[in-house]
């Protein structure tokens, strides 16, 4: 695997997003057109949505097992 393989996949809940954890970024894509919908540079896997779909919960780049940040 190269250093910034595939690590997490998660579907918002209303499906229309795509989260793809990576090691050294998470990537948000719209999962209708398949284009990246916006990029998240110093977040890394896991990348998981919360349950309302309004929050996006990752690790870091630097430590994938620290707290979590979440961004909306």
């Amino acid at each position: 695997p190269g250093t910034n393989s595939v690590q997490t996949l998660s579907f918002s809940p209303q499906g229309d997003q795509l989260a793809v954890g990576a090691l050294q970024e998470v990537l948000v894509w719209d999962a209708r057109s398949f284009s990246n919908f916006t990029r998240i540079p110093g977040a890394g896997a896991p990348a998981q949505f919360s349950p309302d779909g309004r929050y996006l919960l990752t690790g870091t780049a630097a430590n994938p097992d620290a707290t979590q940040p979440s961004w909306d």
